[in-house]
Formats: C-alpha cells, sequence, structure tokens
C-alpha cells in the first residue's frame, strides 16, 4: 500500500494542482527515506517548471524543464499532500515542494519506506528502480498471449507470480486477492498449471478490478489520502481483502471468508468460489 490504482489517482490529482508551475524551493526535514537521500540532487529541480505527471508501476514520475525527473516512490505508508496555507510541519512530514508562498505540496511518509531521487530523463528507463520492471497491466502488452507466456514453466503459486513486479508492474496484495477472487482462482494454484480460460478471464478481471477501483480514487485503509485530503471508496467494494470470517459477497455462497499467509502476505479467498 499504496498500489498501482492509489499512485494512478494520486497522480491525476496531482495533474490538475502542479501542472507548469515551478518548484521554487525545497525544504528537506530527513537525510533519508528508504534508501540516504541525495540533497544536492533533490535541489537541482528548484526553480524548474513541471511539465508531465506520470506512473510507472508504483513510481510517481515529475518531469521538468531542462530534462530533469523526480522519481517517487510511496513505500508502505506515504502519501503526498497539498497545503494551500501557512507552512507547518507536522510528524512524518519529510520533504516539502514549494510551488508559491502558501502553496506547497508535502511528502508524509510515517514509516519511511518511500524513495525519493533525481535523474536526468536519458537515465531514467535504466535506473535500477526501473529498468526490471514487468508489463503495465492496464495497457495492451498485458494480454491473454502475454500472461500465457509468462506462466510457463512458474511453480510458484499464481498469487506469488502475480506480486512479482518484474512480470506485472503495480499490482499488490490488495487488487491481486480481489482479481484472483473475481477470477474464481485459489491463489495456491501453481501459476504454471492455469488453463486457457482460466488465463484469459484473470488478465480480464485484473483490468477491469484496477480500472474500477481507479473511478473510485483507490482505497483508504491505513494512511491512504488522496492529495487534497479526500478518501478513495473502493475499500467499500472489496469482496475478500480484510473480510477475514465474513460471508462471501457471491450470490448462493455461504462460506466465510479464509485469511492465509503467502510468503509473509495476507492472503484473503473463499474456499468454494476458488477451488483447487
Amino acid at each position: 500500500m499504496p498500489e498501482l490504482p492509489e499512485v494512478e489517482t494520486t497522480i491525476n490529482e496531482l495533474k490538475s494542482i502542479v501542472l507548469n508551475k515551478n518548484i521554487n524551493k525545497i525544504i528537506l526535514n530527513t537525510d533519508s527515506l528508504r534508501k540516504p537521500i541525495n540533497k544536492k540532487k533533490i535541489k537541482k529541480i528548484e526553480g524548474l517548471k513541471i511539465i508531465n505527471v506520470s506512473r510507472r508501476g508504483k513510481y510517481i514520475i515529475i518531469s521538468f524543464t531542462n530534462d530533469y525527473i523526480l522519481l517517487i516512490h510511496l513505500g508502505m505508508s506515504g502519501r503526498l499532500i497539498f497545503r494551500k496555507d501557512k507552512l507547518v510541519i507536522n510528524k512524518h512530514d519529510h520533504i516539502v515542494f514549494f510551488i508559491k508562498k502558501n502553496f506547497y505540496i508535502i511528502l508524509n511518509d510515517p514509516r519511511k519506506f518511500g524513495l525519493v531521487d533525481v535523474f536526468l530523463k536519458k537515465d531514467l528507463k535504466n535506473c535500477n528502480h526501473l529498468k526490471n520492471l514487468g508489463v503495465e497491466p492496464l495497457t495492451k502488452e498485458f494480454s491473454f498471449f502475454y500472461l500465457k507466456n509468462a506462466l510457463l514453466k512458474r511453480k510458484s503459486n499464481i498469487k506469488t507470480f502475480l506480486l512479482n513486479q518484474k512480470i506485472i508492474a503495480g499490482l499488490g496484495n490488495i487488487y491481486v486477492c480481489e482479481s484472483l477472487f473475481e477470477s474464481n482462482i485459489s491463489p495456491f494454484q501453481i501459476a504454471k498449471n492455469l488453463k486457457r480460460k482460466q488465463i484469459s478471464l484473470l488478465c480480464l478481471k485484473i483490468k477491469k478490478v484496477l480500472q474500477y477501483a481507479i473511478n473510485l480514487k483507490g482505497s483508504s485503509i491505513s494512511d491512504f489520502k488522496l492529495p487534497s485530503g479526500l478518501l478513495g471508496k473502493f475499500q467499500n467494494k472489496f469482496k475478500v481483502y480484510d473480510r477475514e470470517g465474513k460471508i462471501c459477497k457471491r450470490k448462493g455462497c455461504k462460506e466465510m471468508i479464509i485469511r492465509s499467509v503467502i510468503n509473509g502476505r495476507s492472503t484473503y479467498y473463499c474456499k468454494k468460489c476458488q477451488k483447487m
């Protein structure tokens, strides 16, 4: 958390706030997040105009004039906060990007698992953070044929496979659990053993679940809010995630949702709807 829909929702809101505006000043209140912050590199974007805001996997990409790129990963608990009043630094407010006086964006990250770095545009594609990321699931490249080929000889369970960022970029625990439920696939199913119909349905449901979550501004559980402070609403539509012990929402099913742990991650599923 945040996952692809939360990051997509964040960049959509950022575009309406900061596009074609300058970052006039940056205040750094910490020396490190997940990794040490190179303050000299971060300061290179002071005075530059923001010309685009985009996403790759779970990374936010802010493009500036002079071909500089600000790369942000929100980690486990990070969020960007838009404020339009006198600056007040609260706990866990690690970086402040001033657009003008009393108009700024704050990176708040209680657990400090986030990441901030600056690159030249020509170096971004091959930087260590992005170069090994897999296909974007909402693009045409993520298709039945891509998924079918990626599954060949994979001996891991399908849940672990789908969380591999080198295969599919941006998918996280929430949306993997929900997509597997919608596809009637057990999270314990061995990846290479999926049938053609299962692969086709899973590809379709991943796209559908992600787009629906984006339409509802993501899932506001734990720390996530939009930069404006608004909450996402997809958490109100969860069918399995975080519903341990509750009755399955599928019509005609009266089984309770089960929580198991797969590779250290909570996994929610219905044993009747998602049979092995």
